[in-house]
């Protein structure tokens, strides 16, 4: 590399670390970073990471008074994550139970709620619906033709609109798919049998938002 050509990052959506790691070890002497500008630089995104993944996890605690809407808080968990692997993977996980506990009167009041009549009638192959349960939400991806697979007693199976949705009137999330509907199913279909369930982690919503968004 020619001394004055910009140093590029070969790497693609780099972490902070990885980063600083980067410019110890540039091509120019002259433009790396010494030690102890490497170590003020770290800890200073720690710090900066800890406090962001604090905001959060006191707004996600705070209810009703919540500031922050939930693209608000995946926002802060992707900075978090780039900052901060580790903090951003907590934060990850505050924010899927967030997610899975469902208030049933908020849902009422924002979310359309369809019988499965209507759903069958209304809804597309690869959308991603959920139903509310006593205490949580459960997710899962409609096949377009009176059923669903889901990530259900641990293991991701098939099941009926009936069966998933045990009485409950059913909605749709909305969300942008990076994949066609086909796709979808095809993603679906590919973790059948697995059980590696995690409620923080890899549970249904998860499993959902996989197969359509990747």
């Amino acid at each position: 590399m020619k001394k004055n050509e910009p140093f590029r990052n070969p790497l693609d959506n780099p972490t902070a670390d990885q980063v600083i790691e980067l410019w110890q070890n540039h091509p120019d002497e002259s433009e790396r970073l010494g030690l102890a500008d490497a170590l003020l630089l770290k800890w200073g995104l720690k710090i900066a990471s800890g406090l962001t993944a604090l905001l959060i996890a006191m707004d996600s605690l705070s209810g009703e008074d919540a500031l922050m809407t939930n693209d608000d808080r995946r926002e802060g968990e992707r900075i978090v994550k780039t900052l901060s692997p580790n903090i951003g993977k907590r934060i990850e996980q505050l924010n899927n139970v967030r997610d899975s506990i469902a208030n049933p009167l908020e849902v009422g009041e924002k979310r359309s709620l369809k019988t499965i009549r209507q759903v069958i009638r209304w809804f597309k192959k690869g959308d991603h619906i959920a139903v509310d349960r006593d205490l949580y939400s459960h997710h899962a991806i409609y096949d377009g033709n009176g059923g669903v697979v889901e990530y259900d007693d641990y293991v991701v199976k098939t099941a009926t609109l009936a069966e998933f949705a045990q009485g409950a009137k059913i909605y749709r999330i909305e969300e942008t798919p990076a994949y066609t509907p086909d796709e979808i199913m095809e993603r679906a279909y590919f973790r059948m049998g697995e059980r590696e369930y995690d409620l923080l982690s890899n549970n249904c919503e998860n499993f959902a938002t996989w197969c359509r968004c990747g």
